[in-house]
């Protein structure tokens, strides 16, 4: 596919790999939609893309529907329509814990939760609302970002590891179910990463 002019929207796109996939579409000529729950503390970053005619920033949380309705309306307005969609946004471990390592008989239902209300059911409700144009034109390309914790459980890993697994299930599955659409449905799993939150 090639990305002169596309439209891509990118959840978590604030900091660490999401700001880097903002900066590569754009260098590919991309029109972006970059959606993060804060842009608090990374205001430099929104401000720089605030300069991009080809990008707009947008707050919301994707477990919730009004938000994603009214994101998903900002970029419809701003670009008219959606060819790729790179679902980043995630609850990182240290999100569920400060020590980012954490037994699982230790862990609480609310941890559990909330990793999946956001990592995999808030990933769902962001494919199923920025899909409909790419249905409509039966082209586009939609990308989870997966991990190895998915792949292979590990002690104090949990619940980021099944939530992982899950969206990579899940993503299987699609993929299955949107390709007489031309809809290109995968799973991205990027190998040791200095992602959001390395330096903590």
């Amino acid at each position: 596919m090639a990305l002169t002019d596309k439209v891509v929207v990118i959840t978590g796109a604030a900091r660490g790999m999401g700001e880097q996939y903002v900066r590569a579409f754009l260098k590919e000529g991309s029109k972006v939609v970059a959606l993060d729950v804060s842009w608090t503390g990374v205001e430099e970053f929104q401000q720089e893309l605030s300069s991009y005619e080809e990008a707009i920033t947008l707050s919301g949380d994707i477990s919730s529907d009004s938000d994603i309705d009214t994101v998903y309306q900002s970029a419809i307005d701003r670009f008219g329509t959606v060819d790729v969609l790179i679902n980043n946004a995630s609850v990182r471990m240290r999100d569920v814990d400060p020590s980012t390592v954490i037994s699982i008989l230790d862990t609480n239902n609310d941890q559990w939760q909330r990793t999946f209300d956001v990592s995999l059911f808030g990933t769902i409700k962001v494919i199923r609302r920025f899909v409909q144009p790419m249905l409509e034109t039966k082209s586009g390309s939609i990308i989870n970002i997966f991990s190895s914790s998915g792949v292979q459980g590990r002690p104090g890993n949990q619940p980021y590891g099944a939530v992982k697994a899950a969206l990579n299930n899940m993503t299987q599955s699609l993929a299955g179910e949107l390709k007489d659409y031309n809809i290109a449905v995968n799973s991205l799993m990027p190998g040791g990463t200095r992602s959001t939150g390395y330096d903590e």
